[in-house]
């Protein structure tokens, strides 16, 4: 134990130095931004990225392409999220209009956060080590890069906007506390649900440890104004989505089905609706997803070392939404870390830990002040070296328990897609699709595989092999694009058979080219 206070009283006086730790926090922000573009890069040339960021980039070429078709309130909406945020990310997609563009914007913004948290660390906490230390820990955080192993998500917005409306709040910076607030409530739909745990969490702390009086009314006016444009936010969405949905059937009939937002009882929003009220039934709970929720726990409250101890109310009602979603409703794609949905509970797990570090250095809360007397002036030093170890342990845990539970939709080959190393077999699959991909002539109506889509998403008319697309689909494709081998992708054998049951029930198709197990079909009649 002296050894490690030794070392941990070294390390202090090493990464104090801000210019060293400004470097560190760059360093490995820089090497995080260009691993998992490099990493996104790999994926999608291995077809090892799916539908969700191909029919988002299709959204983008729609709002840049085809603007009549996205006109009124639905340009706000980008796939089938209500997410006005998105708009601001035209530009970069106009320069050059690809599925990579969105997965450097999601790598770049997920990996600055890094940086922004050693920022709001060091500056709160009055420590550069616990900023690289929090900005390292974030960066190798499962629940971080479990959004970026697969497909482009807008939920990956609600990481960093979260964080910088809490520092924002914190600093009383009051005008670029509200647009951090209003970007934050435009991310996604459901980000108002999150902002009120926020707001609530925020005021209890205020109220119950800020003692300068003026300060502690600042502050408690700018929580209470979280919660209230959070509401509102949830009635402006609820009126888009009822404007919207009543006006598809007669407004925007050439509108694809992906793109069209569905009632706010449904989805996400209905998940946390039903989790937060009461009023939705939960799945009867399933044993296999022990391990999970276990795993998904030691995340939750400990990868950022066990400050919950010094702020367990404030730090559960930031996390409130997920945790009743997981312990009311079961919702799997919620427990597992590898799903964009753990971003739900990482922005509030960041900043309750934040507001443990500073209860730590200012000696609030019961734990804090009985370490002080306990310890007395040995306090910090053995409360950053509590933090410290626990961080260590805790990714210790994390590390012997990776193989099991960090295991993705995309992550089918472990050395493929983190290693980037790719045999004959797969190279010569990844090939024969690509010779198909290149001779569809560019603005053809097309159905394909999921897992295809991201690649040919730039174009007017797009479906995937789906059921849905039997009955849903508002064009007749031109052309057909399949692999029938089963081991190009992860689940690449349910397109086989819902390509299948498509071809069995649409026969105007003829061979137009193929190559190995891929096949280029084309429509007999007369297709748009």
């Amino acid at each position: 134990m002296l050894l490690i206070l030794s070392v941990a009283a070294k390390l202090e006086k090493l990464i104090l130095k801000d210019k060293t730790a400004l470097y560190i926090a760059i360093a490995v922000t820089l090497i995080s931004v260009v691993y998992w573009t490099m990493f996104g890069i790999n994926a999608y040339n291995t077809f090892h990225e799916y539908s969700d960021l191909g029919f988002s980039t299709m959204s983008f070429y729609y709002h840049l392409n085809y603007p009549g078709v996205m006109h009124g309130l639905q340009y706000f909406v980008f796939w089938n999220h209500i997410s006005p945020d998105q708009i601001l990310f035209l530009p970069i997609f106009y320069l050059y209009q690809s599925s990579l563009t969105l997965l450097f914007i999601q790598a770049l913004g997920l990996s600055l956060t890094g940086l922004l948290i050693f920022f709001v660390v060091k500056d709160l906490a009055k420590s550069s080590t616990l900023g690289v230390i929090f900005c390292i820990v974030y960066l190798l955080n499962p629940g971080m890069y479990g959004m970026l192993i697969f497909d482009y998500h807008a939920e990956f917005l609600l990481i960093p906007l979260f964080v910088l409306t809490f520092y924002l709040y914190m600093k009383l910076n009051k005008r670029w506390f509200f647009i951090s607030l209003l970007l934050f409530l435009g991310s996604i739909e459901s980000a108002p649900f999150l902002a009120i745990p926020l707001g609530v969490g925020l005021f209890l702390y205020d109220f119950s440890y800020t003692k300068d009086a003026d300060l502690r009314k600042q502050r408690l006016m700018l929580a209470s104004s979280i919660i209230i444009l959070a509401v509102a936010a949830i009635a402006l969405e609820a009126y888009v989505t009822s404007v919207l949905v009543n006006s598809y059937s007669t407004s925007y009939s050439d509108l694809p089905a992906q793109f069209k937002v569905s009632n706010s009882g449904t989805g996400v929003v209905g998940n946390m609706v039903g989790a937060l009220t009461g009023n939705a039934g939960g799945q009867p709970w399933d044993p296999q997803f022990d391990g999970y929720l276990i795993y998904g726990l030691i995340i939750v409250f400990f990868s950022f070392g066990a400050v919950i101890i010094f702020d367990p109310l404030i730090t559960l009602i930031f996390d409130l939404p997920w945790l009743s979603i997981v312990f009311f409703l079961h919702n799997l794609n919620f427990i597992v870390v590898w799903d964009q949905y753990f971003s739900y509970v990482l922005g509030g797990t960041i900043v309750g830990a934040i507001i443990g570090l500073m209860m730590i250095k200012e000696r609030k809360g019961v734990v804090a002040t009985y370490m002080h007397n306990k310890f007395g002036h040995e306090y910090m030093q053995t409360a950053i070296t509590f933090l410290v170890v626990s961080i260590v342990c805790v990714t210790a845990i994390i590390l012997v328990f990776y193989p099991a539970m960090v295991y993705s939709k995309n992550v089918n080959n472990l050395g493929q897609d983190f290693l980037f190393m790719v045999g004959p077999q797969q190279a010569a699959l990844d090939s024969q699709i690509n010779s198909l991909i290149m001779i569809v002539p560019k603005n053809a109506s097309l159905i394909t595989d999921f897992y295809i889509v991201p690649h040919v998403a730039t174009r007017r008319y797009l479906e995937q092999f789906d059921p849905s697309t039997n009955i849903d689909r508002f064009f007749t494709p031109q052309y057909a694009l399949i692999d029938l081998n089963e081991n190009i992708s992860l689940n690449a054998y349910i397109d086989v058979g819902y390509a299948q049951s498509f071809f069995a029930n649409n026969t105007n198709y003829r061979v137009y080219a193929y190559n190995g197990t891929g096949y280029l079909l084309e429509y007999n009649g007369t297709a748009p």
